[in-house]
């Protein structure tokens, strides 16, 4: 089989990569625009956020406007429409204002104009990023200072955990920490968690199951960013 380079990304990169060596990864792969409709459903502490198709990003798109409006920083992604496989997807944090958001997207877009959507959501300074992975018997969670230099393997995790439900007692005592020095960081991650536990069993408690991204705000709210049910995420 070949071997692809050696280089850090996000799942999408390596994804594309892949089939340009022809490896076959797709089943990796996860509608982003189906994610962020799993993740409202979910019932979890979430950013607001608003889409539309990239042609209706205008000035004079009303509701889109009044997102705008009620917020003072945004994260930006352009989403390539189902057809279009081949189209990477191009995110972007930090913008404050439509100008901004417009010029970024007319980048990312250009010469692919109708076969993108967009999706806009709000942001803020963070203190934390985190990811929990929840499966039949095991759960992982780790959290670093960034929530892209984590998922991409730039950072060191600043706490983590690992649970095996098939071991007797409570919750915590089926938990193994594998570092947690930062306790500020292990707590808001252990915090992280009993959001996607429902009911007050705490000895065979069930969980969500799937692949989450959160991030801790600088007003010490929690918020996910990321969900997943792709079963190949899964443990």
């Amino acid at each position: 089989m070949p071997e692809l380079e050696k280089f850090r990304g996000s799942i999408r990169d390596w994804i594309l990569a892949a089939r340009e060596r022809g490896i076959d990864l797709d089943r990796l792969d996860s509608d982003k625009q189906e994610d962020a409709r799993n993740l409202e459903k979910s019932g979890l502490p979430i950013y607001d956020s608003f889409r539309c198709l990239y042609i209706e990003f205008t000035e004079t798109n009303k509701l889109l406007s009044e997102f705008i409006a009620r917020y003072n920083g945004f994260v930006v992604r352009a989403l390539p429409l189902p057809h279009r496989k081949d189209l990477q997807r191009k995110p972007k944090i930090g913008l404050c204002s439509f100008r901004e958001c417009r010029e970024f997207l007319k980048r990312a877009v250009e010469g692919n104009e109708q076969d993108y959507s967009v999706l806009i959501s709000e942001w803020g300074p963070q203190d934390y990023g985190g990811i929990l992975i929840s499966g039949d018997r095991y759960i992982f969670g780790e959290i670093g200072r960034g929530l892209d230099t984590l998922s991409f393997g730039h950072e060191t995790p600043l706490a983590s955990f690992e649970i095996d439900r098939a071991k007797v007692g409570h919750l915590e005592n089926k938990t193994e920490w594998k570092c947690k020095e930062d306790k500020r960081a292990k707590n808001f991650l252990w915090k992280a968690l009993y959001y996607i536990k429902k009911g007050s069993d705490n000895f065979d408690p069930y969980f969500i199951r799937g692949y989450f991204e959160f991030v801790v705000t600088e007003t010490e709210k929690i918020r996910f960013v990321d969900f997943k049910d792709n079963e190949r995420y899964l443990v």
